[in-house]
């Protein structure tokens, strides 16, 4: 058993090692944080008065938003907000919550909520993430395919992990 959790250590070493040689470094618009992405994904970065979005796309198409906004809303209820654009959207049907929970994203402490719900015909799942900086509140996430959800989260949840405020 005691060499079954060093190999598992090894190749978890290994695998982080192959992956932060493969990234890149993308800043936001508004130069308030960056975050790791690998590096045959593509990135978008818009600034506005208000607000801040980056879209991150794989090469196939599965993307995650990145959204900053300047609001009083203390994170609680920002989170309530969240959960709630979501499950009472009229374009969802089948809302169901699959997980929540407390985290945080570089540094900050953080709520999300991972669902699923039925979008045009489509099984789809989504992690969604709301956690304050200072006076910006983040929205983080991805909605994706039921069937390539599993696939990308690991992935985007570790490219979320490298998010770091300036």
């Amino acid at each position: 058993m005691k060499t079954f959790a060093t190999l598992l250590a090894f190749a978890a070493m290994t695998m982080a090692t192959s992956l932060s040689a493969q990234t890149k470094t993308e800043t936001s618009a508004d130069d308030l944080y960056t975050v790791d992405i690998p590096q045959e994904w593509v990135s978008d970065s818009a600034s506005k008065s208000l607000f801040n979005i980056m879209s991150i796309s794989t090469l196939d198409g599965a993307a995650m938003i990145i959204n900053a906004t300047k609001t009083p809303l203390p994170l609680k209820q920002a989170y309530k907000t969240l959960v709630e654009a979501v499950s009472k959207n009229k374009d969802y049907s089948g809302y169901s919550v699959i997980g929540e929970g407390d985290s945080s994203v570089g540094g900050q402490e953080c709520k999300w909520i991972c669902c699923s719900y039925t979008a045009e015909g489509q099984a789809m799942k989504a992690k969604q993430y709301a956690l304050r900086n200072g006076k910006r509140l983040y929205y983080i996430q991805y909605h994706l395919s039921a069937d390539i959800f599993d696939e990308y989260s690991a992935q985007f949840d570790q490219v979320i992990g490298t998010i770091s405020f300036k």
